[in-house]
């Protein structure tokens, strides 16, 4: 009624000048009891709305980008640059709906038409918010604290997608709402689908899930050497539902992600010590003065190592047994890298072989076991 009482006040000037001036087809009825000249006039309002919207667009576009340039991050500059187009559309159907009573078209006509343009108005806006979660997840794909964790990086494309599915299916349900058709039916069948989806898919989305947990922990990385329960090995792949461990016996094992968030980790990466243990049994016979002066030189051996760490180095006699003594020298070798780490190992155990032989100590041979007995 309200269409109807603002066309009633518009004067009929454009119809009557197009009854005087135009050609008889272009006053026919066309499709949808639109005249020919009133179809005619509609393009070319939409191509002047197009017009008026470039124009306007240019000007806040230019207005932002002073704005946004202002600022030291680059996704506000990102952003504007990719929202042109929708902001566009969205002007052009505003300005093509200002200028629609210009036509004088009859009264339910006019409703449909501008039912038509109040769904291309829904449509730009979902556009802009696809368009804002796409720039989102490459302004987050870029961060560090994404680039130093690399399992963050599926859970954010899987976050991203997610996000644009429930954008476009809002999107779908206020459009169809929009033109009149029910939409309340159709959410019910969409929630029995979703439910019957998610008990079907319980694992996977516990996996999924798991893995956000591990991107966020962050007990291991990429490239990492860990244990997990009796499986040892370099992370080799870290997905959505699973992370492939390359054993020693270089075979492959899968593990799911909901296990592994569950699970205890040992992860080597982060080791800032080696600890180095070695027991030295020695042969019967030899005097304390030489027992004790082979332990004097050991010590030294290990304090002049630049590798190790002085203050955890311990070096004592530790038993006697039916056929040795034992000596235990520990100490802590300050690398994580495990390749240093043996050759540190190698060049100590060469000099205490120097220092045992200087001294002439012998070191003894296990007894058989049934010898022990």
């Amino acid at each position: 009624m309200e269409v109807e009482h603002e066309l009633s006040l518009l004067p009929e000037t454009l119809a009557t000048w197009s009854k005087a001036h135009l050609p008889p087809f272009m006053l026919r009825l066309g499709p949808y009891h639109i005249y020919i000249w009133q179809w005619l006039g509609l393009c070319f309002l939409i191509v002047l709305a197009y017009c008026f919207a470039r124009a306007l667009g240019a000007v806040v576009r230019r207005i932002l980008f002073q704005l946004v340039s202002l600022t030291p991050t680059k996704f506000d500059d990102l952003l504007v640059e990719r929202a042109t187009m929708p902001v566009n559309f969205f002007l052009t159907i505003v300005f093509a709906r200002s200028f629609l009573p210009i036509l004088e078209l009859q009264a339910h006509v006019h409703r449909q038409i501008a039912t038509v343009l109040g769904t291309f108005i829904l449509f730009s806006l979902f556009w802009l918010l696809d368009r804002s979660a796409a720039t989102t997840y490459e302004a987050a794909h870029e961060l560090t604290w994404v680039k130093t964790r690399p399992n963050a990086a599926p859970v954010l494309l899987l976050t991203t997608r997610l996000t644009r599915v429930v954008i476009w299916g809002l999107a779908i349900v206020m459009i169809l709402q929009q033109l009149g058709y029910p939409v309340t039916g159709l959410l019910a069948g969409f929630g029995i689908g979703g439910l019957a989806v998610a008990l079907g898919a319980q694992k996977t989305l516990e996996n999924v899930l798991a893995s956000v947990v591990l991107s966020l922990d962050q007990p291991f990385r990429m490239g990492d050497f860990i244990k997990v329960d009796e499986v040892s090995g370099q992370v080799e792949s870290m997905g959505l539902r699973s992370t492939r461990i390359r054993t020693l016996e270089r075979t492959l094992v899968t593990m799911p992600n909901g296990k592994l968030a569950d699970a205890r980790i040992e992860s080597f990466a982060v080791r800032d010590k080696f600890r180095f243990v070695v027991p030295l049994s020695l042969q019967y016979g030899s005097s304390s003065e030489n027992v004790a002066r082979v332990l004097a030189e050991l010590k030294q051996v290990m304090l002049v190592q630049e590798n190790v760490d002085k203050a955890s180095v311990v070096l004592s006699l530790q038993n006697f047994t039916m056929s040795a003594l034992d000596i235990e020298v520990t100490a802590y070798v300050r690398t994580g890298n495990f390749d240093q780490f043996r050759i540190v190992r190698e060049k100590l155990l060469l000099q205490f072989i120097e220092v045992l032989e200087r001294n002439q100590m012998t070191l003894a041979v296990p007894l058989k076991p049934f010898l022990m007995k």
